[in-house]
């Protein structure tokens, strides 16, 4: 198996649990010595780490972004938004527009 298909089994395992979750949190690196269930070097176990961090801290950010996008629409008239954009892109057009 690839080290990146070991990575998304463990990011699948690590998610699907709060209690690994935690656990990862805390001690990343023995977490997935545990989950991997065999011997890697220091070097490798590192690596698998960080691209786990770094998937989850980007699928936080994700969610975050969906979550402000979500409460925007909630808040914003999305016709007066659109006939807004429209106003402005004719205004926009006119300045940046042929010269006659």
């Amino acid at each position: 198996m690839e080290i990146k298909e070991k990575i998304e089994e463990l990011l699948e395992k690590i998610t699907a649990d709060d209690g690994i979750l935690a656990q990862f949190k805390e001690d990343p690196i023995k977490t997935v010595e545990d989950l991997l269930g065999i011997d890697l070097p220091d070097e490798k176990i590192k690596e698998i780490v960080a691209a786990i961090k770094a998937k989850l801290d980007f699928d936080q950010l994700d969610d975050k972004f969906d979550d402000l996008v979500d409460g925007l629409k909630g808040k914003l008239d999305m016709d007066v938004l659109d006939d807004t954009v429209e106003d402005l892109g004719a205004k926009l057009g006119g300045l940046f527009g042929k010269k006659k």
